[in-house]
Parts: C-alpha cells; structure tokens; sequence
C-alpha cells in the first residue's frame, strides 16, 4: 500500500516537473513569435520616417539668422521635443563655421548631440568643424519604443560664428531586418539554453562543447557590454572598419584605398595592412548597426574561431578530450592574448593569433608523417595565409621560427616527400594571398611612406627582464604609461614550463619523446627572443643595420614573440600530460586541477584588474574623415596639410569650380584663364600610385592629363594653356592586380575542392576497412 503511493507522489512530481517546463516554454515560444510578428508587421507596414526639423525650434532663433552667433561666451541651447519610432536613424544639419577663414577641421564653433530624457537611445556629438558644411550623424532608439521628447543640444564654445542652415532627420529602413534577425538569433539562443538546462527534452549537447562555450565566453566577457574599453589601437581599427564600409560603398572590392579619411585626402592603409577578415563587421556597419556593436561581433567571432582552430590543433596531439578542452583554455585565456584583446586591441595581432595552431599542425604533418597528402599539409598553407591576411609582422616571425626549424630538422626533411609538401604549402600560401601581396610588394617598391623611411627600431629596447617576463598575474595599472609591464607569461604557463622541465628530465628515456622534445625547445627558444639575454642589437648590426637589420626591426617589439610562446607552450603543457597519465594518474589529475585553477585565477585577476584601470567609451560612430595615423603617408609629407583641404593654384592664372567628391571620385571644373601659360594647380588628394587625371565631357571619361606632386605629395595637375572643362580624379586599379586576385580566387576554389575531395576518400577508405573487419 505505502509502495504504491509513493510511486504515485513520484509519478505526479515528475508529470508536473514535465508538463511545468514545457508550459513555461511554450510560454516563452508564444512572447517569442508575438516579439517577431509585431518587428515584421511593423517593419513591413510601417512607412520610412523622415523629419525635416525646422530650426525656429529652437529656443534661440540666432543659429538661424545670417549674423549667426558671435559672442564671448559659450552658450548650449536645446530644441523643442518631436517624437520618433523605434529604429536607426541619421540627421543631417547644413551650418556655417567660421572661426579664422582657414576651413581647418580641427577646429570647431561648437557640437550637437541628440538627447531623450526618458529613453537609453544611442547617440553621438558631432563636432560644427570649420573644415565641412554638414554634420552628419548616426542615432539609435530602442526596439518597442515610441521616442515623444527626443530633442537637439547644441553647445556654441564661444569662438567664431556658427550658423545653422537646415536640419534632416531621416530613418535607415535596411536596420528593421538586421534587428529582426538579432532579435531570431537571440531567441534561438534563449531557447537552446532553457531547453538544455531547464526541461527533460531529448536535446543533448556534448559536455566537451559546453566546455569550448564556456572558453568562448569567458574570452569575450569584456565585449558582452554597451562599451568598448579605450584599448591603444582601438580608434585605429575602428576607422579600418568605417573605412573599408565607405570603399564598398563606392564600389571597391577589395576595398584597395580609403578616399574619405585625413579629411578626403585618402590613405592606402589596406594596401599594407591586409583587412579581409574585417569585412563582416564592414557590412554590419553599412547595415547601420552601431561602431562598437561591429567591433565586438568581430572579436566574438575572431574567438570561436580561435577556440575551434586550438580545439582541433590539440586533438593531433592528444586523443583526450580534458586535455583537449584543457590546452584550448591555456591559449584562449592566457595573459599575452588577453592583453592583445583587451589593452592593446591589437586586432591583427590577435587575429593572427588564430591561425597558430593550424601551422604548428601542418609543420608537425609534415615532420613525422611519411606518406603526406593535401590533408597534411594543407593546414601550413591555410594557417600561414591566414596570418599574412592578418598581421604581416607576424608572419615575419613565424617564418624565423620555420627556417630555424627546417635547420635543426634538416636530415628529416631531407626526404623527397616532406620537401614536395612543404614546397606545396609554401607555394598555395602565396597562390591564396597573391591578391594582396602583389599590391603590397608593388607599393613598396614604387612608393616610399614614413613606415618605410621612419626611425630604426632596435628590438632590444623591447626586451622584457626575466622577473618581469615570469609574471604571475597581468596587472592593468600601467595601461596608458607604456612601460609594458603586464606583457608577462602568467602564472599558468610559468607552472607549466616547470612541468615541461619535470617531464623532459623524467621521461627522457622515452622512445616517443622527440616530438615534446622539439614542442619544449621552440617554446624556450621564443622565450629567450622576447628576455634580455638575447643580443637583438648586435644581430641586427651583424645582419646589416640598413638590410636585413632593418628588416627584423619591423617587428618593433620583441615581446610579440609570445604570441609563437603561447601556442609552442600549450600544446607541449598537454603532450606532457599525456605522456603523465600514462605513468601517474594521480599526479595527472593533480596537475590538471592545477592548471585550470590558476588559469581561472589569473584571468580573474586581469579581468578585475582591467576593469579598475580601463577607461570605456560608446564609440557609436566615428567620422569617415578623421585623420588617419601618419605610417602610410608619403614620405615627407606635412602631417598638419590634412587639415585644410582646399584646392591651390600653384602657378599662372586658374579657376577652380564645382569640386565635390561622390562615391571616391572627385570632380572639379578647372578654366585656365591664360592662352599662353600652363597653369598648375594642387588638389587635396595624397598622390598615391595608381591615381589618375582624365577630362570630363559629359559622363565620358577621355584623355589621360600627366600630374605631379606638390610639396606636401598632393597631386599637382599642369592644366593646359587656355583649357577649360571638367576633370575627373579617381583610383584605378592596375590589371596585374586584378589578375591576382583572379589567381588567389582560383587557388583557394581548387585547393580547398583537392581537400574535400581527399577527404572523402579517406572517409571511404575507413569505412572498407571496418567492413573488413
């Protein structure tokens, strides 16, 4: 009798645990699709809103008088309330400026800023610089929301005369399905999680996949926020971003020039600094989605990547999916990566932090294995095009740690099979990044930059003492000083290289031992790159200060060899376990328990550290004319010329009219007045290579006009005597380059139609053998 109403109180808990969990997920299911419904009806129906603001809504009616406002003192002047819905936005105000009469852009009367009292909206301040006509500005209000007391500040400083003209407000209609389908992904997401973790359903997920989740996240936290922390290069990859979104949009792909930053005078950043892997965000940004939210899409993504990439580096190593999990977590959440995210927002460096393990997979391929096919060295080729794609200075330092390898293994590659597949890695990788190395190697030969005429850098200045370099914990304190003290290896890999030292001494006797042997050697090899004892002055005085010398000075810090220690150290810290559980696993288990406890202490301790001394901003927007960094500007150029940009007539008697510059081409109408002389006259456009100068006749294009460069490496157009007409400036990308990216596009379809195919049959070959089995 008792047995059977305790089976029945069993039965009635469990029948309500069930039915419970799925009413409240069908409860969520139902909220989910009237969310989705009411987006797409509204997105469908509802018509574009555009407002054409009147200025007399203002408080102060003097921003709209022709005297302007021309006192002493600073006045913030705030507009009437209008009510806008939910959605992305931009406005437009037209203005005067006018401080001294020099157009100079860094120079500004005042700002504007969008405002709600009762509302989060995403907004930004746009500077009234005396450089420009119009403010154009980006501004978001959130999802299910009907904004009625939205309305303009504008700050007068006090200096010059700042007249407003006209402002637009005018809705980006594209942003209804990007939030429509953030909105999907998120409810799927949500689902998956309440599914998982919440009910009884059949859905399982390998616990090695939360696992590599888990590491995604940990990597990511500081991006999952309404701000991006001010990291050293964060501006400068930001503008990469907007830059390569204005390139698409004029119709460049690749995008080879930006022809709107350093105020429309144009910058080839992307001719030297490969930007492919930037593109999505590029496209979330055209799509109108905030600055920061590309920026940190891009980061999240660049770690499952990563994550993945490490994942299946360790799995040739070790069949164990803990050490697996265990040396993903070393590399994702060790200190030099964690400081590339986040202080440093060394985007290229982390990205090509990425293709790491993929290289150290195909080198070991290649190495041990004696029949190799496109499986086995194909990773070399993909890793290495990848770091080229991402960071060239890396690549520098990855093919160092190559060639001293090949000549420490040199009777083991002394075989007809390993040369084959390592020439065919080789030759792939340039096959894949031809696109942009030609142009790369075109621009530095037939152009000269400040990068390429700058300082010498000598790398032992970059060196890190041994105190400094065994660091336990990465603290943030320094973050705006320079003094680089947080570049450290961390507690987990200064517990492991003792553990790498413990196992070279134990298990030396070992035949299979060489393989951690070689793993343990590179590690230290790179570690005593980045210490003081290594003598980089002399090396590089021996190689020839202005050859090879200078090359190796382009690494610029020696401390970026830790991104090579970090991954040589992971995968060996999990080999040496492997071959620890084979002999103790206690000691296994205690080591391991080890490691991931100070990984979780050291991240802790950054993330905490980093939070104390981290400065955050919105960065909503950025300016697609800001002034770029100088590297990438013709030598000796006056850094302060991208200020003012105005067109000069630099000798006889010219007029210029009607310059404008539409979709990366600039137009101008140019009269030389006499009949006798040629005139010239300077245009503000950096004068790179591959620019040309043709005249207008209508929508034709005609005869190519020869140009210069002026003093400031502008270009500098002789204009026929008695000529009058429109010309037309625009950037022509030579046929060797289009060739080359047919070549590169070719390559990767072939090479990676060989892999698949290959690893088709060897699927099929597995599966004969267990039918014969």
């Amino acid at each position: 009798m008792n047995m059977k109403v305790i089976k029945k109180q069993d039965f009635f808990k469990s029948h309500f645990r069930v039915s419970s969990s799925k009413t409240c997920f069908l409860i969520l299911l139902c909220v989910e699709i009237l969310c989705l419904s009411f987006l797409m009806f509204k997105g469908v129906t509802s018509p574009k809103s555009e407002l054409n603001y009147p200025l007399t809504n203002f408080a102060y009616k003097d921003f709209s008088k022709t005297k302007g406002v021309s006192t002493d003192q600073s006045k913030s002047i705030s507009s009437n309330c209008f009510s806008l819905p939910s959605g992305a936005y931009q406005f437009y105000f037209s203005y005067d400026s006018n401080i001294d009469g020099n157009r100079d852009f860094t120079k500004s009367t005042g700002n504007i800023t969008l405002m709600s009292n009762r509302h989060e909206i995403e907004s930004e301040t746009i500077e009234f610089d005396e450089g420009h006509k119009l403010a154009v500005g980006r501004f978001w209000i959130p999802a299910f929301s009907q904004c009625e007391d939205l309305h303009f500040v504008v700050n007068y400083n006090g200096q010059g005369t700042l007249k407003l003209k006209s402002c637009k407000v005018s809705e980006f209609r594209r942003y209804r399905l990007v939030r429509l389908v953030g909105f999907l992904l998120f409810f799927i997401l949500l689902d998956l999680f309440y599914l998982i973790f919440f009910t009884d359903s059949v859905i399982k997920i390998n616990k090695f996949v939360i696992g590599l989740a888990l590491i995604i996240l940990a990597a990511s936290i500081p991006f999952l926020n309404d701000s991006l922390f001010n990291g050293h290069d964060i501006a400068f990859h930001l503008k990469r971003i907007v830059a390569i979104s204005e390139g698409l949009s004029e119709g460049q792909f690749p995008v080879r020039i930006s022809t709107t930053l350093n105020n429309g005078y144009g910058y080839v950043n992307s001719l030297y600094y490969c930007d492919i892997f930037l593109y999505a965000s590029a496209l979330l940004y055209k799509m109108h989605v905030p600055l920061r939210i590309c920026y940190q899409f891009y980061v999240i993504l660049i770690n499952v990547v990563t994550a993945i990439f490490t994942y299946y580096a360790m799995s040739k190593f070790t069949r164990r999916k803990t050490l697996k999990l265990l040396g993903t977590m070393l590399y994702m959440l060790c200190s030099y990566r964690l400081v590339n995210l986040n202080i440093r927002s060394a985007a290229g460096e982390y990205t090509a932090m990425c293709f790491l393990p993929l290289i150290v997979v195909g080198l070991r391929n290649i190495l041990v294995k004696e029949e190799i096919s496109i499986s086995d060295w194909f990773p070399l080729a993909a890793g290495m095009s990848g770091v080229i794609m991402s960071h060239i200075v890396t690549a520098e330092m990855v093919v160092i740690n190559i060639a001293l390898l090949c000549i420490m293994c040199i009777f083991r590659i002394l075989n007809l099979n390993k040369i084959k597949a390592m020439l065919k890695a080789v030759f792939a990788s340039i096959m894949m990044t031809a696109w942009f190395l030609i142009p790369l190697l075109d621009s530095l030969k037939n152009q000269i930059t400040i990068v390429q005429k700058g300082d010498l850098r000598m790398l032992a200045a970059t060196t890190r003492p041994l105190l400094t370099l065994l660091g336990l914990f990465t603290d943030c304190h320094n973050y705006y000083y320079g003094k680089w003290d947080y570049v450290n290896l961390g507690l987990p890999f200064v517990l492991g290289i003792l553990l790498l030292l413990y196992c070279l001494y134990i298990y030396k006797q070992k035949k299979n031992i060489s393989e951690f042997r070689m793993l343990c050697l590179f590690s230290f090899i790179n570690i005593f790159l980045v210490s003081k004892f290594f003598p980089w002055d002399s090396l590089q005085y021996v190689f020839g200060i202005d050859t090879i010398g200078q090359q190796l000075g382009t690494i610029q810090f020696a401390w970026r060899f830790l991104s090579i220690v970090a991954i040589l150290l992971s995968i060996a810290i999990v080999v040496a376990l492997n071959h620890i559980r084979e002999n103790n696993i206690t000691i296994y288990k205690s080591t391991v328990i080890m490691l991931i406890s100070s990984i979780v202490l050291c991240c802790g301790y950054f993330y905490c550290s980093f939070n104390e001394w981290g400065e955050e901003a919105k960065w909503s927007n950025i300016a697609n004319y800001s002034n770029s960094d100088t590297l990438y500007l013709l030598e000796g150029t006056d850094v302060n010329v991208r200020n003012i940009s105005k067109c000069r007539i630099r000798e006889g008697k010219a007029h210029i009219t009607k310059y404008k510059k539409v979709k990366g081409k600039t137009t101008l109408h140019v009269k030389n007045k006499s009949k006798v002389k040629n005139a010239k006259v300077s245009v503000p456009i950096f004068a790179y290579n591959h620019y040309q100068v043709n005249t207008l006749k209508g929508n034709y294009i005609n005869n190519e006009l020869s140009f210069n460069k002026d003093e400031n490496n502008c270009i500098l157009i002789t204009v026929p005597a008695g000529y009058e007409g429109n010309m037309i400036i625009r950037f022509v990308e030579p046929t060797s380059w289009r060739i080359s990216e047919i070549i590169s596009v070719i390559t990767w379809i072939l090479f990676l139609y060989k892999l698949l195919v290959n690893i088709k049959c060897n699927q099929n070959k597995s599966h004969l053998t267990d039918i014969n089995k």
